[in-house]
């Protein structure tokens, strides 16, 4: 039973099994480099990019930006009557009072005309784009978007597929067994174990947010290791050190928490992620996500760490409780 901590979920990185790779679990990573199924096949000249249906991972063909987002003149259609601009009829008599374009127009037809400046305004105001049903659209997908789609250069996925077995929100003492029982076949120095934590309240979320919870996560987890008796310059000190790319030790806290996408401010040993949409519920994930630990080969180390991990956490909230309400007081000092 935890304190501060409400849920936590687990992605352990590595090559996966057949049976793995095609449960709705499973999602594929091009930073993982396991079984050879994956990164060295990413850039080939294929066209398996297209069975993915997301719309997320649908680009426009004339200025490649996502169908949700297009504005090219070609592609809007008005929101009412589904026309495009030079067919829509709903803006014709929707004059722009003090408009002396419109005034001269309806003067001129004896009735009320709005000129066609105001005219193309009002219709940009009100279009949505049409690229998806007009078929001009392109998929973008990188197969990280959770659509499960085949890359089918990647090899025989008999023998195993490169990627992260993720799971559903967990109660902290379910994360054992779920770990054993999902846990990727086989791991190397490229394989992350990531953590997604909420919380019972927002305060511990703030709590945790602070620099000085990454400083004292670092120190604890190397006396971890130490104790544990991690080997040195394993996968677990490079990533500690911030020498992988996927979880620099940066602190990017204030820019994390208001990513809605996967900015490259991610990579760092902790993200920030309140603000970030899941691909599955399109609601935000309100949690905080630890990248730093490695997916050792002995699934055990891995639960060990996890386990440490979230013994950190509950302890740092628990020694730092009143920590925001000393803040105010100082702040209100200072500001008399």
């Amino acid at each position: 039973m935890t304190k501060y901590i409400n849920k936590v979920g687990v992605e352990p990185e590595g090559k996966c099994t057949e049976e793995q790779s095609e449960s709705r679990m499973f999602h594929y990573d091009s930073s993982v480099e396991v079984s050879g199924n994956d990164s060295d096949s990413r850039d080939y000249d294929c066209d398996c990019s297209n069975n993915c249906d997301c719309t997320e991972c649908m680009s426009c063909d004339d200025c490649g930006d996502n169908v949700d987002d297009c504005r090219c003149d070609g592609c809007m259609i008005c929101s009412e009557c589904k026309k495009d601009e030079d067919e829509c009829p709903c803006y014709d008599k929707l004059i722009t009072v003090g408009c002396t374009d419109c005034e001269l127009v309806s003067e001129k037809h004896l009735e009320q005309i709005a000129c066609s400046g105001c005219k193309q305004d009002n219709f940009k105001m009100n279009a949505v784009p049409n690229c998806l049903e007009e078929g001009n659209y392109h998929s973008a997908c990188e197969y990280d978007c959770g659509c499960e789609t085949e890359h089918t250069c990647r090899g025989d996925r008999s023998d195993g597929v490169d990627g992260e077995m993720v799971s559903p929100p967990l109660d902290v003492a379910d994360l054992p067994d779920w770990t054993r029982a999902n846990y990727p076949e086989e791991t190397n120095s490229t394989c992350g174990s990531h953590q997604h934590t909420s919380f019972k309240r927002m305060k511990y979320y703030s709590i945790v947010m602070c620099r000085g919870f990454q400083e004292y996560m670092t120190r604890e987890l190397y006396a971890w290791a130490k104790a544990t008796g991690i080997r040195e310059g394993s996968s677990f000190y490079r990533r500690m050190k911030g020498d992988v790319h996927w979880c620099k030790s940066e602190y990017d806290a204030f820019e994390q928490i208001n990513a809605t996408g996967k900015e490259d401010c991610r990579y760092r040993k902790i993200n920030y992620c309140w603000s970030l949409v899941s691909n599955s519920s399109g609601e935000k994930m309100t949690t905080m996500e630890v990248r730093v630990l490695p997916a050792f080969q002995d699934v055990e180390y891995t639960i060990s760490a996890h386990k440490e991990l979230n013994r950190i956490i509950e302890q740092y909230i628990e020694t730092n409780i009143d920590s925001l309400e000393h803040r105010r007081k100082q702040m209100t000092c200072l500001d008399v």
